[in-house]
């Protein structure tokens, strides 16, 4: 079964790999005491070749939280049968959200370039990233929640959050275009709506506190920090998301960076998707 270990080379512990078709895949929920969502069995990609298989089941259904406007789950992949793996470096963030207004959700990946900090991504691997964040009906208490997924040649790192202490959109035009304000817009100006696209993108910011833990080994998790302070910004470019972009930061108490998703020396600065989509209500 191919690996999504960056650091896995194909068969270098294993001459015979035998026939993939012996090994089982169970998804797990790793936020609920790795509890089972579905178990697969796996099928070949190619008659020709029993080294690769693929492996889809459908899980119990998630829920998104009415409070928050939206939830992550942390996906974890076991493998078993004839063969075993269960490594955090495979976990994947699925967001499950509620579509509403003055709402900002977003899931996807980065691949590392520039990360930095104390607990950086390595270069050329995945950053995993899913958030809901929205105010409540009255506009007065800020809810919502982030989960991030950091890996670091062999060592897997997990940023989460759910106090969240501000939210600022900027509804402006690029600059050039009509409408453009210097001093921002929180509030689409025309011929801009509240729905972002290539012309008219949504900027949003949010801050908040955060915990970190090492979860590489997944059972035995390590707290890093239990009060971090985090700060997101993004740039909604509209669906499919393949303009979009995001900057992750996390400081500890001190003043120190635990974090940096793209420094450029003095900043984080966005960074365009590898893959997914971030929305701006």
């Amino acid at each position: 079964m191919p690996s999504t270990d960056p650091m896995y080379i194909p068969n270098q512990y294993d001459q015979y790999p035998g026939d993939i078709r012996n090994a089982t895949v169970t998804f797990v929920n790793r936020d609920a005491s790795n509890a089972v969502l579905c178990v697969a069995s796996v099928g070949l990609v190619s008659s020709s070749d029993t080294t690769v298989g693929t492996a889809t089941c459908t899980s119990t259904p998630l829920t998104a939280s009415s409070t928050a406007g939206g939830s992550q789950y942390t996906i974890g992949i076991i493998v078993g049968g004839f063969y075993t793996r269960n490594m955090s470096v495979d976990d994947q963030v699925i967001n499950v959200y509620i579509p509403l207004s003055n709402f900002i959700t977003g899931g996807g990946y980065l691949v590392n370039s520039s990360s930095s900090g104390l607990y950086p991504g390595a270069s050329g691997q995945r950053t995993n990233f899913g958030f809901n964040v929205k105010y409540n009906k009255s506009g007065t208490n800020l809810q919502g929640n982030i989960n991030v997924i950091v890996r670091n040649n062999g060592r897997v790192y997990q940023i989460k959050g759910n106090s969240m202490t501000s939210l600022v959109v900027n509804y402006c035009p690029l600059p050039g275009e009509p409408g453009y304000q210097i001093s921002g817009c929180n509030t689409p100006v025309s011929p801009c709506t509240g729905n972002a696209s290539a012309t008219c993108p949504i900027a949003a910011t949010f801050n908040g506190k955060a915990s970190i833990q090492d979860i590489t080994d997944p059972v035995n998790p390590i707290s890093i920090d239990g009060n971090a302070t985090l700060q997101v910004t993004m740039t909604d470019y509209g669906s499919p998301g393949s303009f979009d972009k995001i900057a992750i930061t996390v400081w500890n108490k001190s003043g120190g960076m635990w974090f940096s998703s793209n420094w450029n020396t003095t900043r984080t600065i966005e960074q365009l998707l590898d893959g997914g989509d971030l929305s701006v209500h």
